[in-house]
């Protein structure tokens, strides 16, 4: 996990990549992404995402304030052919209590 401030709010954001394996049953999985909103000890997700599965997955080509950009994972095996996307962070819900 790293922490970062994506958003521009000059607080730290929590950025996550996880895999979910047996999706299905068998050897499958998925590569997640996952956004977390912080404040204090206190974290919150705020976006949660699928980056891709056993055969296409995605990566972050680019974070500029408040999105993330997923697009090809590059010319590995099992590289997405996918157009680029973007991910838009929702906005903060205030202080976390």
């Amino acid at each position: 996990m790293f922490a970062l401030d994506l958003d521009g709010d000059d607080a730290p954001d929590g950025l996550a990549t996880y895999t979910l394996e047996g999706c299905g049953g068998g050897n499958h999985y998925r590569r997640m992404l996952l956004v977390l909103r912080g404040g204090g000890d206190a974290w919150r997700p705020a976006l949660d995402a699928v980056l891709g599965a056993k055969h296409a997955t995605r990566r972050i080509h680019s974070i500029a304030a408040g999105a993330l950009v997923l697009g090809p994972s590059g010319d590995a095996p099992g590289a997405s052919e996918a157009a680029p996307e973007i991910l838009s962070l929702p906005p903060a819900e205030g202080p976390l209590p």
